[in-house]
């Protein structure tokens, strides 16, 4: 089928599908080492611009940015957590508590590794394909929180990179499992680096035209990241990848 202007998503009564979908895509991944290629190619333009529209139109998503934008300490506040919620998960109300109070030993890691991440995201230095790659390795500040949200019962790694994301929107790439199945990426692979190494890959070029890809009127600031992070979980479901297993979350 021929991407026509009647393409688009359409609500079939139980979910959103997307209508118009070239041939041969359906479950069809996207490398990840084409993806600068795929954003930038005239012929995805108009389902790319629909991914956009229909998911800060319709999707409870379009809210993260405003939630976490009021979030304005460098360590975790409820905002952070409404904001990850946004992107349909549920954050356990004992992993609230421990978000928002810093007793215990491993909350004041964790906060310590927060306020040390937000001094070295200095101007210049503050997104993912420019900050210092050591930022994103094993061990290091982002890495120690990431693993101290993930030991809560019921926090999984989606969970876990969607409050990350909502702390540091410019560097930290949400994990879903529709876009792992539909860059071919697995729970063990370098997530971080594997995101970065798509914008580095397209370069200014690449971020100049996320960042121009017009989005409606109204919204908070979104970042190329988030536009990025958009799209693959759009086109993901455009082709027809769904969360794994019995788990929902998107």
């Amino acid at each position: 089928m021929k991407v026509t202007e009647q393409s688009g998503w359409r609500w079939n009564g139980k979910r959103d599908v997307y209508e118009g979908l070239p041939e041969g895509l359906w479950k069809q991944p996207i490398p990840v080492t084409m993806v600068p290629k795929w954003l930038i190619d005239p012929q995805n333009q108009t389902r790319i611009g629909q991914h956009l529209t229909r998911y800060v139109t319709s999707y409870s998503g379009r809210h993260f940015e405003t939630f976490a934008s009021r979030s304005t300490t460098p360590i975790f506040s409820t905002w952070d957590v409404l904001a990850a919620e946004s992107l349909s998960v549920v954050i356990p109300p004992e992993v609230v508590l421990w978000l928002t109070d810093s007793t215990s030993e491993d909350q004041r890691a964790r906060d310590s590794a927060l306020n040390r991440l937000h001094q070295r995201l200095v101007l210049g230095n503050e997104t993912l394909w420019t900050c210092d790659e050591e930022v994103l390795s094993d061990g290091e500040d982002l890495d120690v929180v990431y693993q101290l949200l993930k030991k809560h019962k019921n926090m999984s790694y989606v969970k876990s990179s969607k409050l990350l994301a909502a702390k540091f929107s410019a560097i930290v790439p949400i994990r879903d499992r529709q876009v792992e199945s539909l860059l071919g990426l697995r729970e063990s692979d370098q997530w971080w680096r594997d995101i970065r190494g798509i914008l580095c890959e397209g370069g200014v070029k690449l971020v100049g035209h996320l960042d121009g890809l017009r989005v409606p009127d109204g919204l908070h600031a979104i970042t190329t990241l988030r536009r990025l992070d958009i799209i693959l979980w759009m086109e993901a479901k455009a082709r027809g990848f769904s969360p794994r297993g019995n788990n929902k979350e998107e």
